[in-house]
């Protein structure tokens, strides 16, 4: 009787499988195609349903502290023939660095360590009751907020423009792409009421419990553990869209239409499965609480005046399928090292839209215009100028074509004693003004009601300075005149300088000419003598790529004392391409290296006070005394075959004295003492 219970019993599914086919034997499990042996590998898909279903895909519209969002809820039911089971190990990894057997607790970088996994793979075999082998499989990573490890890089979603392309990940993108590790759990089976439809082949059926050949494998109780996770054949996974991470942003100024939810699950394959090309889903998404027509912005990724030789790159908000700047590129971003007016057209599925127009400002001077005074003897010093100077201008002097140090700077340079023709190189130093720009309201009239206060401490302005600036000036008003201070506070309240102002009754412009270095949340103090609003403040102010005022110590309504801010970025210091200037020698023109030669002798030397010329055969005119360095020191003119030059105003050291008579150069060298 047993026996046949048994036997009608075994032709309900459910019950055989869970007799013969377990983690704990897998004898009687079944392998694809009928084969006798093989590894049992989970199949994870999407439930196209679940991401089908309005009330469990949300959107949202933007609000004033951010873009718009939409929600997603994810199943990813395990449709294989094994299951989708996964064990932490004794490993973690700090970037690049691997610990053994204990957590370091946080990473350097203040970072929770990541948990190497493995994946475990069961097998049938003929030869064994169970089988299995273990395999490393990506990390997971404890999130403090949820209380458990969360598998690392599970899932990827975003908000695409379909196009004729037959891969979904290759569409546009107009939500940021958002990232979220999965907690594997046995959410349900696939047979559950609540769930069916969520799990489906791929020729789009149904799927329940009696289809899944070893339905159960793996138990149908994995929960989120810190040690062991997975989903059981013919079970699922869900995360909903109210749990924490399931959002993305939306790109601001996206407008309203028809998109496409993409989603991607174990996007770098770090799991084995049956199949690896069915872990993408897209369903069609519409738009309808964003803007009727789309917004197109132009950012920058620096400032957009700047010295030729750099560049600046420039990002439209990617809110279409299609991009056209105004110089002929493509793509949401281009990268510019010319001067010019750029914007971008883009096409979005509620029509083109233009940006407002980027100006860019490449303050560029070409490399000056330089010479040699002619050619030298071996062993002389080259004098080079450069050919037009500007009045004001600075010119540098390099030894080398590209990189090193300045040698020297003016509009002539002497070079060192020369034993062969040399290249040196020089260029122009630009410096233009900073731009000058306004930030904050122009007067009390244009933020709303306000007044003085009558009792109470003074107030302060809230400001990030971007780029260094210098805050020439301010407008405030008092009722009667009065002599009061201006603080400029670090964020601490620390004060940095102070301005003691002289004010007449009613509109002040006050010259603080405060120079701000880059740093975050400054104040600016006043007196509550000062007239203030008490509502309509909007912040923040800013002065793009310069200054923001961001708030105040009070509340967002209140806008206290400081109006029309005058500000002045920084000086914009460039420098030209470099020029070469050759300094020829002429090896035929030995001059000397020794003080006694046949043409002219310097005695005594070493030397203290001064030192004597004898020319032998003609009279030289122009005597010069360098440094090694090729600095000229002393310059004298000689009449006579025999000469007296004063050295006892140089330092002890080597000398060269370079003798000229307008045909004939000759060199030598001296020792002061």
């Amino acid at each position: 009787m047993k026996k046949l219970i048994f036997i009608l019993l075994c032709f309900i599914n459910l019950y055989c499988i869970a007799q013969t086919c377990s983690t704990s034997n897998t004898s009687g499990c079944v392998c694809p195609a009928g084969a006798t042996e093989c590894d049992l590998l989970p199949d994870i898909v999407l439930s196209r349903d679940l991401l089908l279903d309005p009330a469990e895909n949300p959107e949202y519209a933007p609000t004033p502290d951010g873009p718009g969002r939409v929600g997603v809820s994810v199943g990813t039911p395990n449709i294989g023939h094994g299951t989708f089971e996964v064990h932490a190990t004794t490993r973690y990894v700090c970037g690049i660095d691997t610990f053994y057997g204990t957590s370091p607790g946080t990473c350097p970088d203040s970072s929770q360590p990541k948990q190497i996994l493995i994946q475990r793979i069961y097998q049938k075999s003929s030869t064994a009751t169970v089988s299995y082998y273990d395999r490393d499989a990506g990390t997971m990573t404890y999130h403090p907020e949820h209380g458990h490890m969360h598998v690392d890089d599970w899932g990827i979603y975003s908000l695409r423009i379909p196009t004729t392309e037959p891969d979904p990940l290759t569409w546009p993108i107009v939500g940021d792409g958002a990232k979220l590790g999965f907690c594997l759990m046995d959410f349900g089976s696939c047979g559950d009421a609540i769930y069916v439809g969520y799990c489906r082949d791929d020729m789009d059926a149904i799927l329940v419990d009696s289809d899944f050949p070893n339905f159960g494998l793996g138990g149908g109780s994995y929960g989120c553990f810190a040690g062991i996770q997975g989903i059981s054949s013919g079970y699922l996974d869900i995360y909903h869209y109210s749990l924490d991470g399931m959002t993305f942003d939306l790109t601001e100024g996206v407008c309203n239409g028809d998109y496409a939810v993409v989603v991607e699950v174990d996007p770098h394959n770090y799991f084995l499965e049956e199949r690896e090309d069915n872990n993408v889903m897209w369903v069609p998404y519409t738009l309808t609480e964003q803007l009727t027509s789309a917004s197109a912005t132009i950012s920058a990724d620096g400032p957009l005046s700047f010295c030729g030789g750099n560049d600046v790159t420039l990002a439209v908000n990617p809110i279409g399928s299609t991009y056209s700047w105004s110089n002929g590129a493509t793509g949401s971003s281009i990268t510019v090292n010319e001067s010019g007016t750029y914007t971008c057209t883009i096409t979005t599925v509620c029509g083109e839209v233009t940006s407002p127009p980027v100006n860019v400002t490449v303050a560029y001077d070409p490399a000056p215009e330089a010479n040699s005074a002619g050619i030298v003897c071996v062993n002389g010093s080259a004098t080079l100028s450069v050919t037009a100077p500007v009045s004001g201008e600075t010119y540098n002097w390099y030894d080398v074509a590209d990189g090193g140090s300045v040698i020297d700077t003016g509009i002539t340079y002497n070079t060192p004693i020369l034993t062969t023709t040399t290249s040196f190189w020089v260029s122009k130093i630009t410096i233009t003004s900073g731009i000058m720009g306004n930030v904050g309201p122009s007067n009390p009239a244009a933020v709303g009601t306000g007044g003085y206060a009558t009792s109470g401490p003074p107030h302060y302005l809230i400001f990030d300075v971007l780029t260094p600036i210098v805050l020439q000036s301010v407008k405030v008003t008092v009722a009667s005149a009065a002599t009061q201070d201006i603080v400029l506070q670090g964020p601490t309240g620390a004060a940095i300088t102070t301005y003691t102002a002289t004010l007449v009754a009613g509109e002040n412009i006050v010259p603080l000419n405060f120079s701000i270095p880059e740093n975050s949340n400054y104040r600016l103090l006043g007196a509550s003598i000062f007239y203030r609003n008490n509502e309509g403040a909007s912040y923040p102010y800013t002065m793009t790529d310069h200054v923001s005022i961001t708030g105040n110590d009070v509340g967002p309504n209140y806008y206290y004392y400081f109006y029309d801010w005058q500000v002045q970025g920084p000086d914009m210091i460039c420098e030209s391409d470099r020029a070469e200037v050759i300094a020829s020698v002429d090896p035929g023109c030995t001059g000397f290296t020794d003080v006694d030669i046949a043409n002219i002798s310097i005695y005594p030397n070493p030397a203290n006070l001064f030192v004597s010329l004898l020319f032998a055969t003609s009279d030289f005119r122009n005597i010069d005394v360098y440094n090694t360095q090729g600095q000229l020191l002393v310059s004298d003119i000689c009449n006579l075959r025999n000469c007296q030059i004063n050295i006892n105003n140089l330092s002890k050291g080597i000398y060269i004295i370079k003798a000229s008579n307008g045909t004939i150069i000759s060199t030598g060298k001296f020792t002061k003492i």
